[in-house]
C-alpha cells in the first residue's frame, strides 16, 4: 500500500451513532422539583434490556429517568450517567445528584457527581440538596484524595449566605452554627418555587412526596448493561503493512493499558487480534490475558504492502468465525478494523454482502458489530478523509466509522470506539475527567 505521510488527522464522528439524547441543557416547563430528603433505597440496577447493537435516535429523557442508572451496581453506569447530568439543568437535576452523593462510595463517582454539582445557582442547590448536601460536602472536605477535597469545596461554594473565601475551615465553623438556618431557608425558597409554579399552571408537589418515574427508555443504555451483565468481546483487524508503522508501535506501547482500561470500564472483557496485508492471519484468540495479548502483538511488525489495496475482506470474514475466534454466545461483540487502504474493488460487494448476512447469527444473543478506523493522511480517502469503503463496511456493521487523529490517540479511540457510536463522546469526556483526578490523587500520593 502506499506509504502514508503523517497521522496528524483531524476527527471524524460515527457515521450509524443516534442523536445524542441527553444534548445541551434543557428544562421543561410542567416538570415538578424534586426536593431533597433521606437517601432512597438502592435498587438492583436498570431494567433488563437485550442489545440492540446499534444506536437510535431517541428524545432526550426525563432528568428522572437517570436515576435507574446512578443506582445501578456498576461503577460505570453511575459515572456515566453522573457526568451527562452535569450539562442537564431541569429541575431535580440537583436532588438527584445530591441523592446518590450521600451514598456512593466509588471516589471515582463521587468525583464526577461533585463535578456536576459545581456552579450551579444557589437557589437550585439549597432547595433541591439543602442540608443533606451541606453536611456531605463538608464531610468530603476531609476526604483523603485531594480531588475530591477540591470538588467538594466548588460545590459547596455557593451554599453560604456570604462568600467565605478557599479555607476549608470556615465552611467547617459556618457548618457548625449555620445549620438549622439553612434548613428554614430551603422551606422558604421551595415555598417561593411551588407559588411560582401554581400562578404558572403548573403542576405543584409539597416538600417531601414522592413521584412515581417510569424506567428508562434510553436505546444506548441497553447495551451498556449488557456489557456489565454479560461481558464485552473486541476482535481488532489491524492492518500490518509497512505505512502502518506508527500505529503499530503505538499498539505495543501501550496494548497492557489498553486491556487494563478497557477492564476497568467492563470488567467481563475480552480482546483478540487479526492482522492482515493482502491475507489475513489470527494472532490470538479472545483473552482477557493482557500479557499473551503483549507478547503476541510484539511479535507484529509493519513490512511490505507495495500494492495500494489489501485483504480487508478475509481479516474480516477471519474474525467473524466463532469456532477461530472464540466468541461467547452471550457478550455484547465488536470487530473492530484499522487501517490505512481499502479492499480490493472486486471484494468490496462480496465483504458488505457477508457484513449484513453474517452480523446477525441466531446463535448468539447480539448481533456483531463492526466498526472501522481510518489511519490515511490527512486528504487521502473519501470526502470525509475516511479510507474508501471503510464507511461502507461500519454501514453494513451498524457501526462507526472514525478518523484517528494521531497515534498517540489510538489508545483512546479503541476504548471509546468499543462501547459503540453511541457511547463515543460520553466515554471521551468521563476518561478526560477520570485522567485528571488520577492525576490529582498522583500528586497527594507523591507529596
Amino acid at each position: 500500500m502506499a506509504t502514508a505521510a503523517g497521522l496528524g488527522l483531524a476527527p471524524v464522528g460515527p457515521t450509524i451513532a443516534g442523536d445524542d439524547p441527553f444534548g445541551p441543557d434543557r428544562r421543561p416547563g410542567g416538570a415538578a422539583p424534586l426536593v431533597p430528603g433521606p437517601p432512597q433505597p438502592l435498587r438492583q440496577g436498570p431494567p433488563r434490556a437485550a442489545g440492540s447493537g446499534a444506536a437510535s435516535v431517541e428524545a432526550p429523557p426525563d432528568v428522572a429517568s437517570f436515576g435507574a442508572w446512578l443506582v445501578s451496581d456498576d461503577w460505570l453506569c453511575r459515572a456515566l450517567a453522573a457526568s451527562e447530568l452535569r450539562r442537564r439543568s431541569d429541575d431535580g437535576t440537583v436532588a438527584l445528584l445530591t441523592r446518590t452523593l450521600l451514598v456512593e462510595e466509588d471516589v471515582r463517582t463521587i468525583g464526577l457527581l461533585l463535578k456536576a454539582l459545581a456552579g450551579r445557582p444557589r437557589e437550585e442547590l439549597v432547595v433541591e440538596g439543602g442540608a443533606p448536601l451541606a453536611a456531605r460536602c463538608v464531610a468530603l472536605l476531609a476526604h483523603g484524595h485531594a480531588g475530591i477535597r477540591t470538588r467538594a469545596l466548588e460545590a459547596l461554594r455557593p451554599m453560604p449566605p456570604v462568600r467565605l473565601g478557599d479555607a476549608p475551615e470556615t465552611y467547617r465553623a459556618w457548618w457548625a452554627r449555620g445549620r438549622a438556618g439553612l434548613e428554614v431557608e430551603t422551606k422558604l425558597l421551595a415555598a417561593r418555587r411551588l407559588r411560582a409554579r401554581a400562578e404558572a399552571n403548573g403542576p405543584a408537589h409539597a416538600p417531601g412526596e414522592t413521584r412515581t418515574v417510569a424506567g428508562p427508555g434510553i436505546e444506548r443504555w441497553k447495551d451498556l448493561e449488557r456489557i456489565h451483565r454479560s461481558g464485552l468481546e473486541v476482535m481488532v483487524c489491524l492492518d500490518s503493512t509497512g505505512s502502518m508503522g506508527d500505529v503499530i508501535d503505538a499498539a505495543k506501547a501501550n496494548v497492557a493499558s489498553l486491556v487494563r482500561r478497557l477492564r476497568a470500564l467492563a470488567p467481563r472483557c475480552r480482546v483478540g487480534l487479526v492482522t492482515y496485508d493482502d491475507g489475513a492471519r489470527l494472532r490470538i484468540g479472545l483473552t482477557s490475558d493482557e500479557g499473551a495479548l503483549e507478547r503476541e502483538l510484539g511479535r507484529v511488525f509493519a513490512a511490505g504492502g507495495e500494492d495500494y489495496e489489501e485483504g480487508v475482506d478475509k481479516a474480516v470474514m477471519l474474525a467473524f468465525k466463532p469456532e477461530t475466534v472464540g466468541w461467547s454466545s452471550k457478550a455484547l461483540r465488536v470487530v473492530l478494523v484499522v487501517g490505512d487502504a481499502p479492499p480490493h474493488d472486486e471484494d468490496v460487494a462480496p465483504l458488505l454482502r457477508f457484513v449484513a448476512k453474517r452480523r446477525d447469527d441466531p446463535l448468539f444473543e447480539s448481533p456483531i458489530r463492526v466498526d472501522t478506523m481510518s489511519t490515511n493522511a490527512a486528504g487521502a480517502g473519501d470526502a470525509d478523509g475516511l479510507v474508501p469503503h471503510f464507511k461502507a463496511i461500519a454501514v453494513a456493521g451498524h457501526g462507526a466509522s472514525v478518523r484517528l487523529r494521531s497515534a498517540s490517540e489510538l489508545v483512546a479511540e479503541l476504548l471509546v470506539v468499543s462501547f459503540g457510536p453511541a457511547w463515543r463522546e460520553p466515554l471521551r469526556a468521563l476518561l478526560e475527567e477520570l485522567d485528571v483526578l488520577g492525576r490529582e490523587g498522583s500528586r497527594e500520593r507523591r507529596k
